[in-house]
């Protein structure tokens, strides 16, 4: 190898070690700054995935304590619940009219539907693993309603136990 020597006595350039060690060195913190970015983005969507999860069974839990707060009366089993709501007219004496609304878990496409017994459905849950609910009676003859509820999102489960309590009966 030939050194071309400046002025003053000095070489200028690099020689061939130094270039492969200093490329070798940044090779070496290009592949840590890699593993660590991808290890961060797979915690970040681990915790993405757990919120939608979580997120899931939230709407769910809005949806029933509307319906189960209203609901005078309520039939459940594993994957359906029954809530019966009446409906007064403001400012008529009169027996109140009773709508029915159920709850339907399918197990097949992961979703919990909402059907109001009058031709309008919608869903309420998606990506659900199991749903169950319960019905029984409280002490005031309020009903209390509990729904099990576990959601997987890309792998990742939130698991919720929701209690509603229903008016008394009338």
């Amino acid at each position: 190898m030939k050194h071309t020597i400046a002025f003053g006595g000095k070489r200028r350039g690099f020689t061939l070690v130094e270039m492969v060690l200093a490329t070798a060195i940044g090779a070496l913190v290009v592949g840590a700054l890699v593993v660590s970015l991808y290890q961060v983005s797979e915690v970040t969507r681990g915790f993405q995935d757990t919120l939608d999860a979580s997120g899931q069974i939230q709407a769910v839990a809005n949806v029933l304590n509307h319906d189960a707060m209203a609901a005078c009366s309520s039939q459940a089993a594993t994957g359906h619940l029954t809530l019966y709501v009446p409906e007064h007219t403001f400012g008529v004496a009169s027996e109140p009219i009773t709508h029915t609304i159920t709850y339907q878990f399918s197990a097949t496409d992961g979703t919990l539907a909402r059907s109001d017994g009058e031709g309008g459905s919608a869903v309420v849950g998606r990506n659900l693993v199991s749903v169950a609910f319960s019905a029984t009676q409280g002490i005031d003859s309020s009903g209390i309603i509990t729904a099990q509820i576990t959601a997987e999102e890309h792998g990742h489960q939130d698991q919720a136990t929701l209690v509603f309590h229903q008016r008394a009966g009338e």
